[in-house]
């Protein structure tokens, strides 16, 4: 089974939006309170923006940028 490593952080500033263009959207997904947005970037690299509702204040999140399949099973069995 292929699994993908995701890191999430608050969003803090405008800037960390720099690489994000609706040309580059590539997957809109909305799970019970959480709605993500992935964005494609250069050498096959991916990164989300998440918000999640499960406060009254919905809160912005961005991850680090990722590859797919990113996790390998050595590491699942690490933990």
């Amino acid at each position: 089974m292929k699994i993908t490593r995701v890191s999430l952080k608050l969003l803090q500033k405008k800037k960390q939006l720099h690489n994000f263009h609706a040309d580059n959207l590539i997957c809109c997904d909305r799970y019970e309170n959480t709605f993500t947005l992935t964005f494609a970037l250069a050498d096959d690299r991916m990164q989300d923006l998440t918000i999640t509702f499960f406060n009254k204040k919905p809160e912005v999140y961005i991850s680090d940028p990722y590859t797919f399949n990113n996790y390998s099973e050595d590491e699942v069995y690490k933990q």
